[in-house]
């Protein structure tokens, strides 16, 4: 949920599912509710990364260097 913004929590809420060590490859899902404000967003994030292909780079640089110094995923879910 936003900083600030006074909104239900519960508009926000997600559920995450891990599949680790798969032979089809690892899985992170993560699933929202239909028509909340948390799933614009995550379709508002991944159709900017869309239309902006050469910033995604940069954001894979920044999510492992987060990954190095966060001491797990319960921390910072990745």
């Amino acid at each position: 949920m936003p900083a600030g913004s006074g909104d239900d929590p519960a508009r926000w809420a997600k559920r995450m599912w891990l599949r680790r060590g798969h032979a089809g490859g690892d899985v992170d899902l993560h699933v929202r509710r239909v028509g909340s404000p948390n799933e614009r967003l995550a379709l508002l994030f991944r159709d900017w990364f869309r239309a902006h292909p050469e910033a995604v780079p940069a954001y894979v640089a920044f999510k492992r260097a987060l990954a190095d110094v966060v001491p797990d995923t319960g921390t910072y879910p990745m």
